[in-house]
Parts: structure tokens; C-alpha cells; sequence
């Protein structure tokens, strides 16, 4: 069954895009951009020995804010990356199986929608781990509050502070881990499925009356 989601560009007009109902789906655009994001972040945490340790506090001082930079960046996009992909994936679970999630927070949506995929329980998974991890850093990206942008006794609740540390390589390890069984289950359980029959209607002659602009030659 072949869907077509339509748009309207004000300059060319309106476009379809062919086969848009999960026959493309998305989660592994943004599963293979947090791999992006951390392995970003694996490269720049080797540039960190190159700060010198300060004798008198026996730490590291970071103000290149170039190189801060850069790490919040490649963080941020590992971090909204790997939740968007877990929340896309499950997204795809409910509506192909038609069976409502019942909730819109990740942790228990993964719990429901593991089930339909044959990938009973998660959170007993190794990986699962990260995931809440992830979850909690990336709502202080999106909610930064005072505690969350500087907190010198609670530091890993300050993002820049956790892409830092050695926690993102641990966090990513296991979300790498745990992500890959979870889709490879639902990839199986999609494959079992029987092949679903639906009646299409078609309406023939359908014409867009917006102008458009021709590609060139």
C-alpha cells in the first residue's frame, strides 16, 4: 500500500512524498546520528589530556570555549539523538500494531511497546541503563533551570559538566547496546507479522492548482 504525504512549497509548489507511513521510516536517521554525536565526543575527550593539571588545586582548568564548544554540540546531538530515536521506534510499534502506548514518557512507553515487539523485559536488558540517563540529561538541555546550568555538588545534572566526564562513553555503550536488540526484535516480530489486507481507494484525476516550477534541463 503506497502513501503519499503532501506538502506546499510557496516556490515550487506541492510536493508528495511517496511511501511516507513507516514504508521509509526514521528512527535509524536518528539512532545513526547520536552514534555520530558520541563517537564526535569520543574524538574531542582525547584532546582533554592536553590541559594542564593546576598544582595548586590538583584539576584541570578548561576556558577554551572553542573546544567547550564543540563538545556541547557533539553531546547535544548524541543525547536528543538517542531519545529521538527510542521515541520514533516506539512511535512506529503503536501505529503498525494499531495498540495504544497509554502514555507519552519514554521509560514506560519502551515497557508497552516491548512488549508488542517480542523484547520482554527491558529494563532487566544491560543496556537499559541508559536510557534514563539519557533521558535525564537530555530534559536539562531542554529545561535548563540554575541547578542544572551550574552545580558544583551535583554536577552530573549539568550537561556540559556530564559530556565532560567519563559518562557519555559508558551512557552511549549501553544505549548502543540496548537500542539495537530492541529494534532488532521489533525488525523480527515485523517480519512474523501476517501480511495485512486493506482496501485502498484511489481518487483518480486529482490535480494540484497551485503554480510550479519546473526543474531544469
Amino acid at each position: 500500500m503506497l502513501f503519499w504525504q503532501p506538502l506546499v512549497h510557496e516556490d515550487l509548489g506541492t510536493i508528495g512524498i511517496a511511501d511516507a507511513h513507516f514504508g521509509h521510516r526514521l528512527w535509524p536517521y536518528h539512532y545513526e546520528d547520536a552514534c555520530t554525536g558520541f563517537d564526535q565526543l569520543v574524538e574531542l575527550h582525547c584532546r582533554l589530556a592536553e590541559f594542564a593539571v593546576d598544582e595548586l588545586s590538583a584539576s584541570r582548568s578548561i576556558d577554551d570555549w572553542e573546544f567547550l564548544g564543540s563538545v556541547y554540540r557533539a553531546g547535544v546531538r548524541g543525547v536528543l539523538s538517542a531519545v529521538l530515536a527510542l521515541q520514533h521506534l516506539t512511535a512506529e510499534i503503536e501505529i503498525v500494531t494499531k495498540q495504544p502506548l497509554g502514555t507519552q514518557d519514554l521509560g514506560p512507553r519502551i515497557k508497552a511497546a516491548s512488549r508488542l515487539a517480542s523484547f520482554p523485559n527491558p529494563t532487566q536488558h544491560h543496556g537499559w541503563q541508559g536510557v534514563p540517563e539519557l533521558e535525564a540529561v537530555r530534559h536539562a538541555i531542554e529545561h535548563p533551570t540554575e541547578t542544572n546550568t551550574f552545580s558544583p555538588q551535583y554536577w552530573a545534572k549539568v550537561p556540559l559538566a556530564w559530556m565532560l566526564s567519563d559518562r557519555p562513553a559508558k551512557t552511549d555503550s549501553r544505549f548502543r547496546e540496548f537500542f539495537e536488540a530492541f529494534a532488532s526484535a521489533w525488525v523480527a516480530e515485523l517480519a512474523n507479522r501476517p501480511a495485512e489486507v486493506r482496501t485502498l481507494e484511489v481518487q483518480r484525476g486529482v490535480y494540484s492548482a497551485r503554480p510550479f516550477r519546473r526543474p531544469p534541463r
